[in-house]
This record gives structure tokens, C-alpha cells and sequence, in this order.
């Protein structure tokens, strides 16, 4: 199973290593993050030839134009030659492919609708036809293929299953030149073939084809390798109503031993989703699970472990380790600090000290909750605006009405003044404690160790309480 994985100058990243310790993994980063980049580099480790001989080039110019797209396509912007090692292997742009012993399936819902596996060049084509077996020779799959003709009633049965568990009206066929049909008796669709897409909506499809690709890794992997999944956002593709379907099915699935999950997304309602299956809902082995938080802070990319970061942990650093203490409070505040900027639409990118000062220099906060659970969403002054622009444009002149509009919205003065005093004094010891400790100085004080995290305690109590209150 994979360790961990250790990225130089590739892509996105200077420097980035992500300990894995041979766990599924879950990672959750917004768009500009760098998320795709780990997929990428995956997909460069374990494919490399692969993405060698699918460059046009002649044989004369051959090094150089490799050297050229993996230049332009995988190096870091501003420093050339990448490198990724994971488990002490390391692959680089002019290294020799190796033999690694590894089954590694790379699944990306959008690549897939993107290769010409479905007849016609655009996008309104998609899914016109869908073929077993291209589908699985095209994708970046360590598959079996030979072995399909003989497990193909398998996966067929198999995948039939799953529909009917899903609570689907929908069956599949495959024929022996491996063409799907979709069978959908309450329509009086029998057995086509052709345009799919005029018969059966996109999210019906993609789920078809994630079915029968989990289906081919279980019935055609090879038995004596490890095998690892890599999905990268797979799921907003679908329904919202199999989503769920779909996480519970993988982990039961693949969180075994042989199989390492790693999913990467930018939809936290989806990383929240599988956190909570795996943590409330699912009778498993919570600790076969990390799960991680990428975000953008002071011009660089971080890497957050959610259970390292949490308040239970920091403290038990404290007393154990506390030379290692400051890093980890350093960590929570930033992620505390880009949460925050999201919430409130400042600009999640921007460095945590312009972010603190925006903040700080807010006279009113404007926030208001829409539905309730894991369906709770958190509307800010943007989603005010186009509510008061909905009013003048019913022609209202009922200045009360507006009031009240803002008055749902508004924080009380009170909640916002505890917050701002909370950041004030951790920005005072995010100078004095965090960033020094967390560059391996050796100079702290336990007591100022202890504050920090009373006032991280404080503020995640204090956002608590807004959002009760919405």
C-alpha cells in the first residue's frame, strides 16, 4: 500500500508530502488548491509510459519532445525537473519507467465523458454508445482485459444487482462485442444500444459507468497485488439521491485488506458526507480512515490533517510533545482563517494577515442558515444582495420590508465583537508562539501554548453559537 506520497516541483506544488501510512484516504480542496495536481502525479507515477506513447512524435526527436510536453504539462511553474517518490520509489520527468508492484485504477468522471469511449466528438455526443471494453482500455485502469470475455456475465449480474439495490427501474445488457444495452421495462425501452443520451439522463449513465468499473476492478485485478482506487470528484456527477448509495457501496466494497482507497474532491458537503458515513453510519474501522484539508493561505498551498489538528489532539501534543505543539495550532488557526474567509466572501486566497484585517474591520456580519443537518447551507451578504435585487425588481417600496430582510441576515453586534476579540489575541500569539514553533525553534512557554488553544477552544465555541442562532 501506498505510505505516503512526496511531490517536488511538480505542477502546483514546490514541495508537498502527504503521510498516508497505508490508509484510505479522503482530500477535500477548493478549485486552485492543487487537488488535480496529486491526481496528476499519480497518474504520472504509475502511468508514465502510458503518457509517453500517447505524445505523437518522430523517432528522431523523441527525447526532446518528451522532455517538452512533461516540461510544459507537469513541471512547477517556476522551478523545471519534478520528482515524485512514494514509498522510496522516485519518478522523475527523465527517468526510466519502472515495474511497480501495484495495481493502481485512476477514475475521473469527467476524463471518461471526455475520451471518445462514447461515438460523437462533442459533448452534446456523449454517451451516444458505451462499450465495456473501450471504456476499460481507455482509462487509466491496471485491469485484466483478456479475462472479460469470461467475467463479463459477471460484472452484467453484478452491476444489475447494485441498480436494483439502488432503487433504479434500469437493467443493462452487454453484447458480445461488449456494446451496453439499457433496458427500462416501465418505458418500453428494450435493449438499445444507440443514444443512450436521448433515453436516459447523464447521471443515470455515470452511474452506470462507475458501477462497471468498480465491478472490472473487483473481477479482473490482479489477486496476488495491492490494489489502490484513486477517485477525483467521481461523485457530483450523480444524483444526489445515489450519492450516498455509491459511498456506502465503496466503502463496504474496498475498505478491506489488498484495496487503498484514496478520494479527492472540492465539494465539502461530499467530503462532509463521507465522513460521516464512515464515522456514524458504518460499523468499520474508523481508524483505516484520514482524511485531509487542502487550502491556499499566505501564497502557499497547505496540507491540513483534520484528526491532527483537532483541539483533542493539539492538546495531548502540548503535554507530550509540546516542541511540536506550534505547528499544529499554527495549522488550525490558518484553516480556522480560511474557513472563515470563505463564509464570509472575502477571498479565501488572500494571506491570513489581510484576511484578519478584513475581518477585524467589520462593522456588521451578515449570515443566515437555509435548511437543517447535513443539508444546512450558510447564506452570506452576496445571497442578500440578490434577495433585496428580488424585491426592487417585484417593485417594492416598503422600506420596512427590506429591513427586515437585512435583519435575517444580520449577526448580533455582540457575536461579532467576540470573534474579533478572540482573533486579536490570537494574532498576538500566532507571532510569539505558532510561527516560531512551528520552524523547529526550541524557545516556548507552555502557559502561552495553553492560551493558544483556550482561545482556539473559544473561537470554534463562539462560531458554534452563530451558527445556532441562525
Amino acid at each position: 500500500m501506498i505510505e505516503y506520497l512526496d511531490l517536488t516541483n511538480f505542477k502546483a506544488y514546490k514541495k508537498l508530502k502527504i503521510n498516508i501510512d497505508k490508509k484510505n484516504i479522503v482530500i477535500y480542496g477548493d478549485n486552485g488548491t492543487g487537488k488535480s495536481s496529486i491526481y496528476e502525479s499519480l497518474k504520472m507515477f504509475f502511468f508514465k509510459q502510458r503518457l509517453i506513447d500517447n505524445i505523437s512524435f518522430r523517432i528522431e526527436e523523441k527525447e526532446q519532445k518528451i522532455n517538452e510536453v512533461f516540461s510544459r504539462e507537469y513541471d512547477n511553474k517556476l522551478t523545471l525537473n519534478f520528482k515524485i517518490d512514494i514509498n522510496n520509489e522516485i519518478i522523475e520527468a527523465n527517468s526510466k519507467c519502472k515495474d511497480l508492484d501495484f495495481d493502481v485504477n485512476l477514475i475521473n468522471l469527467y476524463s471518461i465523458k471526455l475520451t471518445n469511449t462514447y461515438k460523437g466528438g462533442s459533448e452534446k455526443g456523449l454517451y451516444k454508445t458505451l462499450n465495456l471494453k473501450n471504456l476499460l482500455l481507455r482509462e487509466y485502469l491496471s485491469l485484466n482485459i483478456e479475462e472479460l470475455s469470461n467475467k463479463k456475465d459477471s460484472i452484467i449480474s453484478e452491476v444489475n444487482t447494485l441498480l436494483i439495490e439502488f432503487k433504479e427501474d434500469i437493467q443493462i445488457k452487454i453484447d458480445s462485442d461488449f456494446y451496453i444495452s439499457i433496458i427500462d421495462s416501465k418505458r418500453n425501452i428494450t435493449e438499445n444500444e444507440k443514444y443512450l443520451n436521448l433515453y436516459f439522463n447523464e447521471a443515470k449513465l455515470n452511474l452506470i459507468v462507475l458501477l462497471l468499473i468498480f465491478n472490472s476492478i473487483i473481477l479482473l485485478s490482479n489477486d496476488s497485488k495491492d490494489k489502490v482506487i484513486v477517485l477525483d470528484d467521481f461523485i457530483t456527477s450523480l444524483d444526489i439521491a445515489n450519492r450516498t448509495f455509491l459511498i456506502k457501496y465503496l466503502i463496504e466494497t474496498f475498505n478491506k485488506e489488498k484495496f487503498q482507497l484514496i478520494i479527492l474532491t472540492h465539494n465539502l458537503e461530499f467530503f462532509n458526507l463521507v465522513k460521516y458515513i464512515i464515522e456514524e453510519k458504518i460499523m468499520i474501522n474508523k481508524n483505516s480512515w484520514r482524511f485531509f484539508q487542502l487550502y491556499e493561505i499566505d501564497n502557499r498551498t497547505e496540507l491540513s490533517d483534520i484528526e491532527l489538528t483537532s483541539i483533542e489532539t493539539i492538546e495531548k501534543k502540548i503535554k507530550e510533545e509540546p516542541d511540536s505543539a506550534g505547528n499544529l495550532i499554527r495549522k488550525r488557526f490558518e484553516n480556522i482563517i480560511h474557513g472563515l474567509a470563505k463564509d464570509l466572501i472575502l477571498g479565501s486566497v488572500e494571506a491570513s494577515n489581510n484576511t484578519l484585517t478584513t475581518i477585524q474591520n467589520l462593522d456588521a456580519l451578515y449570515l443566515k442558515s437555509s435548511g437543517t443537518g447535513r443539508n444546512q447551507k450558510f447564506l452570506t451578504a452576496n445571497n442578500l444582495l440578490v434577495e433585496i435585487e428580488g424585491k426592487i425588481l417585484e417593485g417594492t417600496t416598503n422600506i420596512s420590508e427590506i429591513k427586515l430582510l437585512i435583519d435575517e441576515y444580520k449577526i448580533s453586534k455582540e457575536n461579532l465583537t467576540v470573534i474579533k476579540n478572540i482573533l486579536n489575541e490570537l494574532k498576538i500569539y500566532r507571532k510569539v508562539i505558532m510561527h516560531p514553533l512551528s520552524h523547529t525553534e526550541s524557545q516556548f512557554s507552555i502557559k502561552e501554548l495553553n492560551k493558544s488553544l483556550d482561545l482556539l477552544r473559544k473561537l470554534d465555541a463562539s462560531m458554534i453559537k452563530i451558527v445556532n442562532s441562525l
